[in-house]
């Protein structure tokens, strides 16, 4: 089995995967397409049976590598995305391959056999969208890992009419007017809440603070009321999340890593139900942590259901202790389990393709 490893891929939903093969079954080989060298590049390098570097080789080079090392299954962690390696895919390099995590929906190659998927994120009446044959897996699709330095949920004791605090963590890219105008709304029906709105574009991008700033005021929300912040560590980022209450996911495109992160920080997110796979994935992950409350079924309900966890006041330590316990004892973390379930449908894919030839 290949699994070709692009840097933009969120480390989050693979760390805890390759280390739990059955090695004595599994074979894993690595393809790195991307540059990344920090800890965690390191880490997934230990833990995989053979890495190949493959970011200097062209797509030709990069698709005779692979068939020399007889790889049985391909998998494909980037889709569509920048850097990625789809033409090493569509020279059929690999008798079965594969899509999964990196892109939420079709790859439109012939040459890809299936899309790694669940039964929220890809409902039955949408297999039809896709060129792949989506094949789910029995519980959510991602399986978080999470982070393997301490990271303490520590907030300070704040009285019950203190300011509650929203935050969004997610890329600026995600966040539309039509979400915009939405968490102006909560803003203003709560009076004295405040919004941490931290991406990496606020710092990097002279126009980005202005921008964010001029949207909230023409929904009538003073800057003050808004608490903009620029990329951090990852360690300070997490850690970030002890001044949040609830998170607020964007939509039409959730959070993905951003929504397992503030859940394991103990921070309630509040999602949207979506009519396509980049807006579900919150919703996955939710229902995996058994957290469907969360999850509103339109505009109203969201804007409802954040004023409602408001009205609570500032979230307490020991909520935020349960949660991340709910989190870290759910599908969701469960290494082992999901890598299991993942190998068994590796191994049908492969008896499937065996009966045909």
């Amino acid at each position: 089995m290949c699994l070709p490893i692009s840097e933009i891929i969120r480390w989050d939903f693979h760390r805890n995967i390759l280390a739990a093969h059955d090695v004595g079954h599994v074979e894993t080989f690595c393809y790195s397409a991307g540059q990344r060298t920090d800890r965690l590049a390191e880490q997934l390098r230990a833990d995989a049976g053979h890495w190949r570097d493959i970011a200097g080789l062209d797509d030709g080079a990069a698709a005779s590598l692979v068939r020399d090392d007889a790889i049985d299954v391909l998998v494909d962690l980037a889709g569509h995305t920048t850097g990625n390696r789809l033409d090493v895919f569509a020279r059929r390099p690999s008798p079965v391959q594969v899509g999964w995590i990196g892109y939420c929906a079709t790859t439109g190659l012939a040459a890809m056999d299936f899309v790694l998927a669940d039964a929220t994120v890809v409902p039955d009446g949408e297999v039809g969208l896709f060129t792949e044959r989506v094949w789910r897996l029995p519980a959510q699709y991602l399986c978080f890992a999470p982070p393997d330095t301490d990271i303490p949920i520590n907030v300070p004791e704040r009285d019950a009419g203190a300011p509650v605090t929203f935050g969004s963590f997610n890329n600026m890219a995600k966040v539309n007017d039509e979400a915009l105008a939405l968490w102006a709304q909560i803003l203003k029906q709560a009076p004295g809440t405040r919004l941490v709105f931290k991406a990496k574009q606020i710092g990097a991008q002279p126009d980005a603070l202005p921008s964010l700033l001029e949207r909230f005021a023409a929904h009538g929300v003073e800057a003050d009321r808004l608490i903009p912040e620029g990329a951090s560590p990852r360690q300070e980022f997490l850690a970030d999340y002890n001044r949040i209450d609830i998170a607020l996911d964007p939509f039409p495109f959730s959070g993905g890593a951003t929504t397992a992160e503030a859940l394991w920080m103990g921070v309630p997110v509040v999602t949207m139900k979506s009519g396509r796979w980049a807006g579900r994935v919150s919703e996955a992950l939710l229902g995996a942590v058994g957290l469907d409350q969360w999850v509103a079924d339109d505009a109203g309900a969201y804007r409802y259901l954040a004023l409602q966890l408001a009205a609570l006041g500032p979230r307490p330590l020991d909520h935020r202790a349960q949660l991340r316990q709910q989190v870290k004892v759910s599908s969701l973390c469960d290494g082992p389990g999901f890598t299991r379930s993942l190998e068994e449908a590796y191994r049908e894919m492969w008896r499937e393709w065996c009966e045909k030839t």
